[in-house]
């Protein structure tokens, strides 16, 4: 790879550690991936490997302070990516980012609806609504769900044209006998998860 040519000072450090938040350990051998951004673009993604206990290095970065970096890494089936961005401050050559993963759940004892909102909107011989369904886990675990199926919700009988706001349509809810569900593991956390439905 190579860093675009307006980037100037490529002598940056970033160190981190891979913690189990559900043990409180550290979490070894596992691969975690570095990204970095600049004006909301993604401009590199590097890799390393984290040794037996949760470290890792990335070296010869740029360091100015327009770009952000995120660590992301898999554990146990399920993606997890550093809880905020970091940067390196002006005149700093190093900056720390950790990683935290979770055991998992099957059980959801610990998931709740923290709030759920309507949005309406008049249109011609209907009402286009949108439902939001944020969902909380206040465990410390992630809730993998049942069969794949992590939260089922029903939406009127009358509903036409539903459609979800994600990342990848048609990747995550799924359609079943009583509703929808997600597919999307729920980390810990107060609202860790936003299911957002649209429909007549």
């Amino acid at each position: 790879f190579s860093w675009t040519t307006d980037i100037l000072h490529s002598g940056g450090l970033l160190t981190g550690q891979v913690i189990n938040s559900t043990t409180n350990q550290p979490q070894g051998d596992l691969e975690v991936t570095l990204h970095a951004f600049q004006d909301n673009v993604e401009i590199v993604t590097l890799t390393a490997q984290a040794d037996s206990d949760g470290r890792y290095t990335f070296e010869k970065l740029p360091t100015e302070h327009t770009i952000f970096y995120l660590v992301e890494g898999e554990y146990k089936d399920v993606v997890y990516v550093s809880n905020e961005p970091r940067i390196f401050t002006p005149n700093s050559s190093e900056t720390k980012l950790d990683l935290r993963v979770y055991e998992t759940t099957t059980s959801d004892e610990a998931i709740t609806i923290g709030q759920l909102h309507y949005i309406l909107t008049f249109i011609p011989n209907a009402v286009n609504v949108g439902q939001i369904f944020i969902v909380s886990n206040n465990g410390n675990q992630t809730f993998i769900g049942q069969n794949g199926q992590t939260f089922a919700f029903a939406l009127p009988g009358s509903a036409t044209n539903v459609s979800f706001q994600e990342t990848f349509p048609g990747a995550r809810f799924i359609q079943t006998d009583s509703g929808y569900a997600d597919t999307a593991p729920i980390t810990p956390g107060a609202e860790s998860v936003s299911i957002v439905a649209r429909y007549d």
